[in-house]
């Protein structure tokens, strides 16, 4: 997206209204890359937009950090047209080594270690603080699970 397209966005979800997006502002949803699949197309990106709140900011404000800072950002759209399935996903590699906790359900974030019990409680907490710092998440609680390799939920 271009600077101007984040910082309408910004402006909009702020005044509280819903965005307006094209497929020329996200070329993702254009005509040409999505050709062929019925389920993603500018009536999918209208969705999009009209889904984001204000609580979808600190996200757009990242982005724009990210160009100031010379960095990539990357706004990843994830479309669910069948939010029973996304959730049960259980057909992937990630998902049948490590198991379901963390996928599309909204639950806690996951890392993995070779040893948890070497995790000490203030690497996590740092671990916390680096991932608001980093994504704008401040005062946004985040619940970590630490596993090891092997280890089942539960």
């Amino acid at each position: 997206m271009k600077r101007e397209t984040l910082e309408a966005v910004v402006a909009d979800l702020r005044a509280g209204r819903t965005p307006s997006l094209t497929p020329e502002d996200v070329p993702a949803f254009s005509e040409a890359a999505t050709a062929g699949d019925p389920h993603i197309g500018p009536a999918a990106l209208a969705a999009i937009a009209a889904a984001l709140t204000e609580a979808d900011i600190p996200t757009f404000e990242r982005a724009l950090r990210a160009l100031d800072e010379g960095d990539l950002a990357w706004l990843g759209f994830k479309v669910v047209y069948d939010a029973a399935a996304a959730v049960g996903n259980v057909d992937n590699e990630v998902t049948k080594k490590y198991g379901e906790v963390g996928s599309a359900d909204g639950e806690s974030l996951v890392f993995f270690c070779n040893d948890a019990k070497l995790f000490h409680f203030s690497y996590q907490r740092y671990l916390e603080n680096q991932i608001r710092s980093t994504f704008g998440l401040e005062g946004t609680p985040l619940r970590l699970t630490i596993r090891q390799k092997g280890e089942k939920e539960g």
